[in-house]
Parts: structure tokens; sequence; C-alpha cells
């Protein structure tokens, strides 16, 4: 039996991707443009060594529990990602030092073993995202300093490295994420508190630095791109602040947006330490989960800069947050709660204000740390 692997990533952010639709181009991975589409919503377990699926409602919000995926005993999943079709899910856990590639059936929303599963990335992964064009795998790796990159068989799932991987990065990389034209890619490095971009060959999925890391707040926790693919947003725990930077549309190069950090509004006597930024589909306001107090609190993003102000709008959301999105009308919201069992709660968002109230709780498996919406083509 494999030893547990001990990653010592300073205060792991690792539930899932903010907004981390599986639903990017035509179909995505290749396809012809699908005449419907089915939306899922799926929650990793590390206690029960599970994903949580339920079908999502797009104009309602609501959830509808649906299978429950098992995953290899003692996997204790921690990142995961579905590719823009909906075809593919693959996930990483902190006990092997593997990637588990899945089938997602249309009807159900169930995972099914691809070919050849599972793929060695050649690294220890600490955490993974899926490019917007369904191409590439990218892994981080904190042991090993660096991102391996692993290209998608779009017919058959099946996930090869690509020549030159894995790529040095340095800093402890943990949380990473691709902009939505899949031409930069962005790592969060713990141990250096920065973020680093890398150009995506798009023939090769080899990475090329973009220069110098950024600096963010103290104790970075997770990042966030918005939908536009301008800006990217770090929200940082122990300096209670969001770091948001502009994203140069054709370098991919990272500028901090005049007047960031943003500091999170702090209610007495309880304290508001940023875990994860989520932004709805239209660009205007954008929702944190802070762990601490075990709040939701919405900000209005300027739209010409990128600066985020409180909206005044804060809900308590129980448990411990680990994971945030936002559903595909952007009048949703949807975060998992640590436990055990744990739960998936559902809020309305008020498209004019920001304001969110929560109308459903649902249970999940033991202790979540990862949540994805995906979009399946039928």
């Amino acid at each position: 039996m494999p030893a547990v692997k001990g990653v010592a990533f300073r205060a792991i952010g690792l539930g899932l991707l903010g907004l981390s639709f599986a639903a990017c181009g035509a179909g995505g991975d290749g396809g012809p443009p699908p005449s419907t589409y089915a939306y899922f919503l799926y929650v990793a377990n590390t206690g029960s060594d599970s994903i949580s699926a339920f079908s999502l409602d797009k104009e309602t919000g609501a959830l509808t529990a649906g299978p429950t995926v098992a995953l290899r005993t003692n996997m204790q999943p921690q990142s995961f990602a579905v590719t823009p079709s909906g075809k593919f899910a693959y996930v990483v856990g902190s006990y092997y030092d593997l990637v588990y590639g899945y089938s997602v059936d249309p009807a159900t929303g169930g995972w099914n073993g691809v070919p050849g599963t599972p793929f060695s990335p050649g690294v220890d992964p600490t955490r993974m995202t899926v490019d917007p064009e369904g191409r590439y795998v990218f892994v981080t790796s904190y042991d090993s300093a660096a991102v391996a990159v692993l290209r998608i068989n779009t017919d058959t799932g099946r996930l090869t490295p690509v020549a030159g991987s894995p790529f040095p990065v340095g800093g402890g990389p943990g949380w990473i994420t691709v902009e939505p034209q899949g031409r930069f890619a962005y790592v969060l490095n713990a141990d250096t508190e920065t973020v680093a971009g890398f150009a995506i060959d798009g023939t090769t999925g080899a990475l090329t630095s973009l220069g110098g890391p950024v600096g963010t707040g103290t104790e970075p926790q997770s990042l966030t791109v918005d939908p536009s693919g301008r800006r990217l947003y770090v929200p940082n725990l122990v300096s209670r602040d969001i770091s948001a930077f502009d994203i140069d549309v054709g370098t991919g190069v990272l500028t901090p947006v005049p007047g960031s950090p943003f500091a999170a509004p702090q209610t007495w006597p309880f304290t508001q330490l940023p875990w994860e930024v989520a932004v709805e589909p239209s660009g205007r306001f954008a929702y944190v989960i802070n762990m601490g107090s075990m709040t939701l609190a919405s900000f209005s993003i300027d739209a010409a800069t990128g600066a985020l102000a409180p909206s005044g709008y804060m809900v308590t959301v129980g448990d411990p947050p680990r994971a945030i999105a936002v559903g595909p009308t952007g009048r949703h919201a949807y975060i998992a709660l640590e436990g055990a069992p744990g739960n998936v709660t559902v809020h309305e968002i008020d498209p004019a204000t920001g304001a969110m109230s929560i109308v459903n709780m649902l249970p999940t498996g033991n202790w979540p740390t990862a949540l994805v919406i995906a979009r399946v083509a039928r």
C-alpha cells in the first residue's frame, strides 16, 4: 500500500475552481455543436472517496440528487475537472500519484472509467484543471515544483504526457487555472505567495514562462479568472483581502489593478478569511466564501478597472465553506460545506443588486473539498 502523501502546501484551498464550467466552445472537445445540454453539479468528497452528482435545472437553479461515483479506496479526491463538452472527467487525490479518467453518462451524470485509467502524470499531484478547448489536462505538483501537461484523446479520454512535461514552476505550485481563450495558464505558488503566468502552445501543449511572477497577499488560497478573461482574482487568507490583476489579452502578463488588494469587510466580532472567489457570467459581481466567519460575501466589480467594492450583502452559510461556483444564468450560487456528511447549499442571486439568499441545502459525502458545474452535450 502506498504511503500517504504529505502535501506541505500551506492552508491549501483545494475546493475547485471558482466558476468552472465545463461548457466552452461549440460543444467542446472537437465535436459538433449539440442540440441539447444537460447540467450537472459535482462535489468531491475526501472523507468518503466519492463524487456526489446532482442534476441542475439551468433556469430554476434546483438540484436533484443523482448517482454517487465511488472512487478508489483512500484516494481522498482533492481536485477534479470536466472537459468542455462534459464528455470526460479527471480526478487527482492526496494518496495516489495518478490521474483517474472517467467518461460521463449524459443521461444520469454518472461516471465510468475510461480505457487505460489511471494515468501517470510523472509528478506528485496537488491540483489540476482542463483547458477550455478540452485538449489538455494540467497537473500541479507542490513536491516536484512543476506542472505536468497531458494531452486528452478526445475519442477515448486517454491521457498522454506532452513533450517536455513536466515543466518547472518553483515556489510551491498549488492552484492552477486557464483563461477562457486557452492561451495562458496561471499557477499559484504557496511558498513565495506569487502567481506565475505561462503561455500555452496550442499545438504541443508546452508551457513557456511569461516572465517574473507577481506578488499576492499573505497566504493566497485560490485563483479565479473572470468570464471575459480580462482579470484574475486571488483571495488571501491571512491578510484578509483579495488581490486583483489585469490580464493583458495579447501577452497574458499580469498587472495589479489600481487599489489592489481589496480588503474583505470585517464584521465584529467575527473574522472574514477569504478562501475562494466566483465571478458571475456578466462580470458585474464577485462572490467570496470566507473561513472563520463561515460566510458568503458579495462584491461589485468596476467594469472599467476590475476593482472590487463590497456590495453590503453577506450571508452566513453555517459550516466552513470549501468551494463555490455560480450557475449558468448567474442567478444561483452553490457552495460545498465541510462536514461528515457535508452539504451543498443553493443560493438565489438578485441580478440587479448582487444580494443573496439561501433556498436549499442537500447532503453530500464526507468532507467535501471541490465543486464543479458541468454542461454535458446530449
